[in-house]
């Protein structure tokens, strides 16, 4: 998208189109369009000023300003709660990569995993278990995490 015309321009625009040129004489004049010319026209004609209209693009945001407080609020209360379950608790309508992408960026939190290691005996438990030891359930290992601040 090109940059909007400078507002020297869209000034001499107008006076010249209250002088009574035409908008054919008017775009030859001033080397644009004439659609450009009656875009100009029409946006003085609608807001009463030759400013160009802000740039406002992307879409609307998914969550309000009181959700990411919410958001902010459950992590510091709760530090090692899921993007699952934080969803499911404050009833958020984003997807769960959303949801990250929220936090990590707009809260700038990062997820800092904690897994538990096991010792060298329940390293070797589980080594029997996998050749066929006597143990009958293998070890299950949590793998936790928590909220931090972005570095």
């Amino acid at each position: 998208m090109p940059a909007p015309l400078s507002k020297d321009i869209r000034k001499r625009i107008i006076e010249a189109k209250e002088r009574g040129d035409t908008i054919v004489k008017i775009a030859g004049e001033k080397g644009i369009s004439e659609s450009a010319v009656l875009r100009i026209l029409m946006l003085y004609r609608e807001t009463g000023s030759y400013e160009p209209r802000p740039n406002r693009r992307g879409g609307n945001p998914r969550l309000t300003l009181e959700q990411l407080i919410q958001i902010q609020e459950k992590i510091s209360e709760q530090p090692n709660i899921s993007l699952l379950e934080l969803k499911d608790v404050l009833a958020l309508p984003v997807c769960e990569s959303a949801l990250c992408r929220i936090v990590n960026k707009k809260l700038g939190l990062r997820r800092k995993k904690r897994f538990t290691q096991p010792n060298r005996a329940v390293k070797m438990l589980n080594r029997n278990e996998k050749i066929g030891g006597f143990f009958s359930k293998p070890l299950i290992l949590s793998n936790s995490f928590s909220w931090m601040k972005a570095a």
